[in-house]
């Protein structure tokens, strides 16, 4: 199986409360399949010398880093240093990289870029890293060639049934301290995407670069989203209270009614 180094840059930017929870379920989806994966929170600088030794120590067979648009300046410093030491692949994900992936490769030492979600994408390519087999065809990817030029692979429709995914893995996290700094608050979510196209929001351009637009904002069966609430209680005990992070939980009346009347029994 493949070893796969997971870098959140998330530097000063003032989220709240810190976790990540697109990051807690491709974790899940990657750890599914078998692979080993370590995950670095960079909530502060750090040395990139000392950054990329922790990561070869490792021994990945790839690197992939995820970030927003606001920590874009300390994705080069990060790679270049990995890079110097180790020409492993390094890849990059999240939502600055799915609006403007082209900008990624301005960063010489990045090889890849992630497009959108990557539950189903990126397990495909860990898969044809521990094949030997070629990547350059993966679905939901961009890669830089050897010739230097960018080849941009279409991007598979969306998943439209939630419940085929894992339940996030939250652990990757130092929940404890977050939940603790939030009161004994822990932020879940259970739906996927926005139907409004806000601008000053990112959701309609993330959503228009699926072929399946139309299932953009997905609800999982209630059985599942109790079931990721029940597994995370499960997980971590100590939590009071639960905020949900979703775009907009009560898009659909039908679902959030029957979804209330579980969460209010159970």
């Amino acid at each position: 199986m493949a070893r796969v180094y997971l870098i959140y840059i998330d530097i000063r930017t003032g989220f709240y409360p810190e976790l990540h929870h697109g990051l807690a379920s491709l974790a899940a989806a990657t750890r599914q399949n078998g692979n080993v994966l370590a995950f670095h929170h960079l909530l502060k600088e750090e040395s990139p010398e000392m950054l990329s030794a922790m990561v070869l120590k490792f021994n990945p067979d790839i690197v992939g880093f995820s970030i927003t648009t606001n920590q874009r300046k300390y994705l080069k410093e990060y790679s270049r240093a990995i890079h110097h030491q180790s020409k492993v692949l390094q890849i990059v994900g999240g939502v600055h990289a799915t609006i403007d992936p082209m900008d990624i490769f301005n960063v010489d030492s990045i090889q890849g870029v992630c497009i959108g979600e990557g539950e189903q994408t990126f397990p495909a390519l860990l898969k044809n890293i521990d094949a030997g087999e070629s990547i350059l065809d993966t679905a939901g990817f961009w890669w830089r060639t050897r010739q230097g030029k960018i080849k941009k692979n279409p991007v598979p429709a969306l998943n439209p049934d939630l419940s085929n995914l894992p339940y996030p893995d939250y652990s990757i996290f130092d929940v404890n301290r977050i939940n603790e700094m939030a009161s004994g608050w822990m932020a879940m979510m259970l739906t996927r995407g926005c139907p409004h196209h806000c601008s000053y929001c990112a959701n309609h351009v993330l959503g228009s670069i699926y072929p399946n637009k139309k299932d953009y904002v997905r609800m999982p069966p209630v059985e599942h989203a109790m079931g990721i609430i029940k597994n995370n209680l499960s997980c971590h005990p100590n939590v009071k209270g639960i905020i949900f992070g979703d775009d907009l939980l009560i898009w659909h009346k039908k679902w959030f009614k029957e979804f209330a009347e579980r969460y209010r029994c159970e």
